[in-house]
């Protein structure tokens, strides 16, 4: 198979993803290309749990006779990247009515903070401290890595460093806007209220 017919199969064989929906196949075969081989199958078992859509893809893209991927073929990447987000961003919408609410409370509370300060809070763990002098609640570092796989799902941080944010996190986090609660400011840490709310754009008490 020539370079031109490989590059031609993969394209394919992404929009095929794209146009089934298939958000675990579409991102496999997308850290295949760019990142290669083993670092594809590290990130997709952090991303999904599972190995199955790394072999589902390698199986796919061999009935397709594509047995090495060209260089190219991440300039192919970044002509779909949007294709890819608009899959995402899909997904996200329809994962985020199946989680807890402390999830989408948190998702509320990321956005928020975009919106006022134009954005993003640090890292997760920035979040996860908002969080707490919001609403007095205590998050231990078990409860934190349970919600980080659930923003994890929702494709806003990223599988190689959990506790930061993906590039197209603000993206997502605005079209979920109308799937989360309005934030309600009722500060319990006045020690961190100051700092908290200005960064949310509320007021403290005077």
């Amino acid at each position: 198979m020539s370079e031109f017919q490989a590059l031609k199969a993969i394209e394919e064989l992404l929009e095929s993803y794209i146009g089934e929906g298939s958000v675990e196949k579409a991102l496999t075969l997308y850290y295949v290309v760019n990142d290669g081989l083993d670092y594809a199958r590290r990130r997709v078992i952090v991303k999904f749990g599972s190995l199955r859509p790394y072999i589902q893809v390698l199986e796919d893209l061999g009935k397709l006779g594509v047995t090495t991927v060209p260089a190219e073929a991440r300039e192919l990447l970044k002509a779909k990247e949007g294709d890819v987000v608009q899959l995402l961003v899909r997904n996200s919408r329809e994962v985020i009515d199946r989680l807890d609410i402390l999830t989408r409370r948190l998702v509320a509370l990321a956005l928020r903070v975009f919106e006022n300060s134009r954005r993003m809070p640090e890292d997760v763990e920035e979040l996860y401290n908002m969080y707490e002098a919001l609403t007095g609640e205590h998050l231990p570092d078990d409860v934190r890595k349970e919600y980080t796989r659930n923003l994890l799902r929702l494709h806003l941080v990223d599988p190689d460093y959990p506790s930061r944010w993906t590039s197209h996190a603000p993206y997502i986090l605005r079209v979920l806007k109308d799937k989360v609660p309005e934030i309600m400011f009722a500060f319990k840490d006045e020690q961190k209220e100051e700092r908290v709310a200005g960064v949310l754009g509320a007021r403290t008490r005077s």
